[in-house]
């Protein structure tokens, strides 16, 4: 390959992994908010996410609404509320982009639960059966994986299935002027 081809090569890269490279910008001039969106909201005073639905939004204030539930102190049902923010005390809005699939979350908890069982049986093996005067003291640390792993990836792989978990996305609310 002589020395045009590899500055080539190298330019073509360089190009696609700024292209590739994502910015917050991106992804927070992406829509405005419509009535009825489920949205996160973080407060600069006090420092807390709000969650609810938009009821409307206008060049100064965010007018947000709750169901029943209080998702915000995870407490028991209560009567629906709003609340009217200025824009100027919001940091951060976020809108709902629904619930993740089970099938990544299984997999990630089953990793994380394999490797945390293989981990911790393992050093329990290897402490059970540690000795001063014995040559042959390291057989926990085989045999304390070989039933932490399994045991870890089914109680993991449980959890994950088991724990739904809301994706966001960062959006602009248009008449702020920057990334709120």
């Amino acid at each position: 390959m002589n020395r045009n081809t590899a500055n080539l090569w190298l330019g073509l890269i360089r190009v696609l992994m700024i292209v590739a490279i994502p910015t917050s910008a991106f992804a927070q001039a992406v829509e405005s908010l419509t009535a009825g969106t489920r949205i996160r909201v973080k407060t600069a005073a006090p420092n807390e996410w709000r969650v609810g639905y938009v009821q409307s939004v206008d060049a100064s204030t965010i007018v947000v609404t709750t169901n029943g539930l209080n998702e915000n102190k995870a407490t028991a049902a209560q009567a629906p509320y709003s609340w009217t923010l200025p824009l100027a005390s919001v940091s951060r809005v976020e809108v709902s982009r629904g619930v993740g699939g089970r099938a990544n979350r299984t997999v990630i908890g089953a990793f994380l639960g394999a490797l945390g069982g293989g981990l911790m049986l393992g050093t329990i093996g290897y402490l059970a059966t540690r000795c001063n005067d014995c040559e042959e003291s390291g057989i926990g640390v085989l045999l304390g994986p070989m039933f932490g792993v399994p045991i870890g990836a089914a109680f993991g792989a449980i959890s994950g299935f088991a724990t739904p978990r809301e994706r966001w996305e960062a959006v602009s609310v248009r008449g702020t002027g920057g990334s709120r």
